[in-house]
């Protein structure tokens, strides 16, 4: 496989969903709905901390734990709409007759594509939790008994590294091979939304010892710690 080429369709998928509208409004969304989830948990835990030791899930060192799996589902059904309509795209824009004179295999096509989408979703990510992570640092510092703080280190690098790139590029090439299978743009979107609710669902009702086998995100493992920091395990390694 020719790596430039990869990247050159990429970037062009990259392009390409930049000027669509659904990108930016699920953008806008998902940081919304992450600043929400935060308030919230910092709300519950100011208030009850004082009255109840279970509140300990709702403290600014749990806060990952309460929005990472949100974080990942979410941006998994955003996949679904990025790429439902993949098939349709290419039969508009006659990118058959472009593939078909340019030095391009339909692997490196496929890769580029995945790649392009996978990039194009880690860049809001990445920023958003930058920003969760400095406002927390600045917060601790200027207003400590605010009980803010920002979210432990390693946990958040396993989210980034372990659980949101891997994560992406399953979801995004599951859907490109539901589209490609299903003519029909909203059956396979159909589709693709029963398995990320069969996911989400499976996660929240199959027993404890099960659920290593199917999580897609480290904190149901590894719960955040300042006192003994965890990256990563073999177990999770493996299973991603």
């Amino acid at each position: 496989m020719n790596l430039r080429s990869i990247w050159s369709v990429a970037a062009a998928e990259m392009r390409m969903n930049r000027r669509l509208a659904r990108t930016w409004l699920f953008i806008v969304v998902t940081l919304f709905m992450c600043v929400g989830l935060l308030i919230n948990s910092f709300v519950n835990y100011s208030f009850s901390s004082s009255i109840s030791s279970t509140t300990l899930l709702n403290s600014p060192l749990m806060a990952p734990y309460q929005l990472y799996p949100s974080l990942i589902g979410f941006f998994a059904i955003w996949v679904i709409f990025l790429a439902f309509d993949v098939r349709s795209r290419d039969k508009r824009d006659r990118l058959d007759e472009v593939v078909g004179v340019l030095p391009i295999t339909n692997l490196e096509l496929v890769c580029g594509r995945a790649t392009g989408i996978t990039v194009l979703m880690l860049i809001p990510i990445v920023a958003l939790i930058a920003v969760y992570w400095i406002a927390g640092v600045v917060a601790r510092l200027t207003w400590p008994e605010s009980g803010i703080r920002e979210p432990e280190l390693f946990v958040t690098l396993a989210t980034l590294f372990i659980d949101m790139i891997p994560n992406i590029l399953l979801w995004v090439t599951l859907v490109m091979a539901v589209t490609v299978l299903v003519r029909l743009r909203v059956i396979a979107a159909a589709i693709a939304l029963g398995l990320v609710g069969a996911t989400i669902w499976a996660q929240n009702n199959v027993p404890i010892y099960v659920l290593n086998v199917i999580n897609t995100y480290t904190v149901a493992d590894v719960l955040p710690s300042f006192l003994a920091p965890t990256f990563t395990n073999l177990e999770i390694i493996t299973h991603r």
